[in-house]
């Protein structure tokens, strides 16, 4: 348990949890005299319990007069909300480990303030130092860098997805909105690997593949391909939708292989697991499934100017959610056991949403509030969803990644993980249009750096083409998530690989 002096909060290195403090004092007699009371709530960017503080201040404090010295305080004018966490600033810092931050929810009014602890406080008993970790990832990014495991901790992967995980399926159907991933300056950062990634290097799933000890996954379209090791279904435009559906409602999906046909694809591969190039039965039980889609689903509604993002969140994430659940049900009686789920990012910082919406309302990132609002409650919901999951299928593991929390995170430090710019587009309009992004000068062949559209230096750029991100940037949220067990639940679930390129 976590013990309190007047002017700090010490920790026991064999118990004590930074969440554990946090509650522990906010329930405390201080806290409660502060009026701080605990409610549990689904909190995307904890790793382990999820619990959502409600602060109800009394006139004195809201006028910000009471003078505590255990207590930073922030002034509530202009909606922003008093933070009562030095105490648990100090806690964190015991073992010399880096505080993570609490947030308040975007729309608070003026009577209660929520705030949540999106990240669990790392275990006093923490085995990696993320400062050293930024430093070693920041100078060794490259694919070559990754070091994986001398045996694979999952015999197969198989993906299910859309452009943030597509490997070539997006190119090989010939879609000539997708066909740029295969010229340049697509894949200029990893010369000698494929280019057919809608980034300037590799992906997310990537860097998981060689984490775990695979080799890059083939697209399933590429039927003259191997996949004892597993195989990439997803495709760039995937929708969790079926594309019928979304037209129905006057929504344009980029592509008709939804998650619905990706499943489709699977069931039909797993048919013929006898072929030498096909996984085995072994490696279909035992692989890891990963379903990362969803975001193309808003996209869509979004871009169609008929839908509002509270419309969205809604009436889309439900469906969204029925999907991802129906193709879980589908794996798992075809003998999936082992799955891992990757929320969306924030839309609210991508620059084609803030070139589309330049005058909506912005947080302290200059990211607009309510898509991003749309964007965590997919995240609440999903995590929902994956407790659900675990709940009725006890003979499977189920994994939750929380991209949109390892997203704020970097944006939130971006120096400190040595991006320079978070807002625009490396590779598109060039430095004269707002967010250096327009639609019609989509990132393409003809992109350079004598245009201006082509930034020198990907690498301090967290967004590439305004809608995918950099490989540095890739790399980074691998690391923040997989790489230490930060945004995962739970934080162990790749401990088994003994991997780690540091």
């Amino acid at each position: 348990m976590c013990s309190y002096s007047k002017r700090s909060l010490t920790a026991s290195r064999s118990k004590c949890r930074g969440l554990r403090c946090a509650r522990d004092w906010l329930q405390s007699s201080s806290g409660l005299r502060r009026g701080w009371s605990a409610n549990t709530y689904v909190c995307p960017r904890m790793r382990r319990t999820l619990k959502v503080f409600k602060w109800e201040p009394s006139e004195a404090e809201a006028e910000g007069t009471e003078d505590d010295d255990r207590v930073r305080q922030y002034g509530l004018k202009g909606g922003k909300i008093k933070q009562t966490f030095q105490d648990l600033e100090e806690c964190s810092f015991v073992h010399g480990l880096k505080f993570p931050r609490i947030y308040p929810l975007f729309l608070p009014t003026k009577k209660e303030h929520y705030l949540s602890i999106w990240r669990n406080m790392v275990s006093c008993k923490m085995q990696f130092v993320v400062g050293a970790a930024m430093v070693a990832f920041a100078a060794a990014f490259h694919l070559q860098d990754v070091k994986g495991a001398t045996e694979p901790c999952y015999p197969a992967l198989f993906v299910f997805g859309n452009s943030l995980s597509d490997t070539g399926n997006g190119l090989l159907t010939r879609n000539p909105l997708f066909t740029r991933t295969a010229e340049r300056p697509y894949g200029e950062t990893v010369p000698g690997y494929p280019f057919t990634r809608f980034s300037d290097g590799l992906l997310i799933v990537d860097f998981l593949e060689t984490w775990i000890g695979l080799p890059l996954l083939q697209p399933y379209l590429d039927r003259e391909a191997n996949f004892n090791t597993g195989v990439n279904y997803a495709v760039s435009g995937a929708t969790a939708e079926t594309a019928s559906s979304l037209r129905s409602r006057q929504i344009r999906p980029l592509t008709d292989l939804s998650l619905d046909v990706q499943v489709g694809w699977h069931l039909e591969l797993k048919a013929f697991e006898s072929s030498p190039q096909n996984p085995s039965t072994y490696a279909y039980t035992n692989g890891l499934y990963v379903l990362e889609i969803g975001g193309n689903d808003y996209f869509g509604a979004l871009n169609s100017l008929i839908y509002s993002p509270s419309y969205i969140t809604n009436n889309f994430i439900p469906r969204v959610m029925a999907k991802l659940r129906n193709a879980t049900q589908v794996l798992y009686a075809n003998g999936a056991r082992n799955f891992l789920y990757i929320s969306i990012t924030p839309v609210g910082c991508l620059p084609s949403f803030l070139s589309m919406f330049p005058m909506g309302s912005k947080d302290s990132n200059g990211c607009l509030l309510d898509l991003n609002l749309l964007s965590y409650t997919h995240g609440i919901e999903l995590l929902n969803l994956v407790n659900e999951l675990r709940a009725t299928y006890n003979r499977a593991r189920f994994t939750f990644l929380d991209y949109y929390g390892a997203y704020i995170e970097v944006i939130e430090n971006n120096f400190s993980y040595g991006f320079s710019n978070t807002l625009d587009a490396c590779c598109g309009a060039g430095p004269s249009v707002p967010y250096r992004y327009n639609i019609i000068l989509f990132c393409n062949s003809l992109s350079s750096t004598a245009l201006s559209t082509l930034c020198p230096n990907p690498n301090v750029f967290i967004n590439w083409d305004g809608i995918h991100f950099t490989h540095r940037f890739n790399s980074q949220i691998f690391n923040l998530t997989i790489g230490t067990g930060s945004y995962l639940s739970p934080s162990n679930a790749f401990a088994t690989c003994n991997a780690s390129p540091y």
